[in-house]
């Protein structure tokens, strides 16, 4: 599930996460938020042999967006906010990123190392989308 973590100065960091076993041989997040470049956003490995990459966004929109896994398949995300019909017969994922004064954040942050808190539990005070899966 994509994580949202938001700065001191209100904006959003969004870190995505590909599990360890799946083994990729390269992967990347693409989307409305990287002009649907293939190689914007890369995944790094981390140390558990997981996947992660992060992008900036702003907040009080919601993005497509999809994984291009190594293979070149095309992959969602199964814990995204939502998911809607693309063009291509198909779906996208959506994530939704409330702004940062209709967050309240139920625990302690965990730190990323740069001001923003990663893991938290966040709650928006407005109504949020209804999850959809194609």
């Amino acid at each position: 599930m994509p994580e949202k973590a938001f700065g001191p100065d209100g904006t959003c960091k969004v870190r995505f996460k590909l599990p360890a076993e799946a083994k990729y041989e390269g992967a990347s997040v693409v989307g409305e938020f990287n002009g649907w470049s293939a190689g914007a956003t890369q995944f790094d490995v981390q140390e558990d042999g997981s996947f992660a990459a992060e992008v900036n966004v702003e907040p009080g929109k919601s993005y497509r967006f999809r994984y291009l896994l190594g293979d070149g398949r095309w992959e969602n995300d199964w814990a995204a906010d939502a998911y809607v019909d693309n063009e291509f017969g198909g779906s996208d994922s959506v994530i939704t990123v409330p702004i940062a004064t209709e967050v309240r954040q139920a625990e302690a942050p965990a730190e990323s190392g740069d001001g923003q808190a990663f893991g938290v539990a966040v709650e928006a005070t407005t109504a949020t989308s209804t999850k959809e899966q194609p």
